[in-house]
This record gives structure tokens, sequence and C-alpha cells, in this order.
């Protein structure tokens, strides 16, 4: 990953949903909402970023940030608790590129206190890991300055 002095350290601020009529023909097929995530800076909350995301990854965001427990465990549950059992820990996810197109890409980088690997990954499904790995969440100095110029 990049060196921390390029990094800004993000927390998530609020999600909201919106139906598809409301999004303004901004539509995702097949899904009945779309979801925006808030991140703003950990040390300047002046600094934020709103991605929209997928109805799944919504969902599977709040139920953290609302504290809920499913009935049954949830994908990012269920990787949560493979990546533990392998010996794994979630180290950070770093949202290190945005495209022409004004979609985000991210790495999720693991340790298993010996090696690091880093798994590229949607923003949204890096996020739901990180926050029930109670991990930190960084994006790239270049891509929210990008961003904050769009």
């Amino acid at each position: 990953m990049s060196d921390v002095q390029d990094l800004i350290e993000l927390e998530v601020a609020g999600i909201s949903a919106m139906s598809k009529i409301a999004c303004l023909k901004r539509l995702m097929s097949g899904s009945k909402l779309r979801y925006y995530l808030t991140l703003k800076g950990k040390d300047d909350p002046g600094k934020s970023l709103v991605m929209g995301i997928g109805e799944f990854e919504g969902q599977s965001i709040a139920i953290v940030i609302e504290k809920m427990t499913p009935t049954r465990p949830l994908p990012h549950d269920l990787f949560k608790t493979a990546t533990l059992k392998f010996g794994f820990e979630l180290h950070s996810i770093l949202i290190n590129q945005l495209d022409a197109e004004g979609y985000f890409s991210s790495l999720i980088k693991y340790s298993d206190g010996q090696k690091v690997v880093e798994v590229a990954a949607r923003p949204a499904d890096a996020i739901a890991l990180a926050l029930r790995h109670e991990s930190p969440i960084y994006v790239a100095r270049n891509v929210y300055e990008q961003y904050s110029a769009i």
C-alpha cells in the first residue's frame, strides 16, 4: 500500500437509501434501492467522499453501523470468519483509484503476522469487511484530490 503520508484515514459518517425513482434515472439494474455512503476524514471531518453502492452492500454496511446481528451470517460475516480461521487479519483497506467514469477501486490488506496479502475489491465490499474487522479505511490522497475536483 501507499506511504502513510499519502493516505487520509476515513470513517463512515452515514449511509442513506433512495428509491429508483428518487435517483432520477441513475438506476442500478435489478436493484430497488441505491445506497449512498458518506466517508469523512478522521482527522479532518471537512473532507468527505460520497459513493453510490448497491442495495446488498448498503444493507450489509447498515447492519454493522446499527449494531444489528442478522439471524444468519451474511457473506461478509462468513468471509470474516473464514479469514480469521485461516489465521489472517484484515489490516486495512485502501480506496486507491477513481476511474474516468467515477468508479472507485480498492485494495484489502490482510496479514498473518509473517506475510501480507493484498486483494482487489469493490470499495463497498472492502468497507463492509473493514467495519466487521474494526480495521482502518484509507483513501489515497491523490484519489481524494481527484474526487474533490469533479
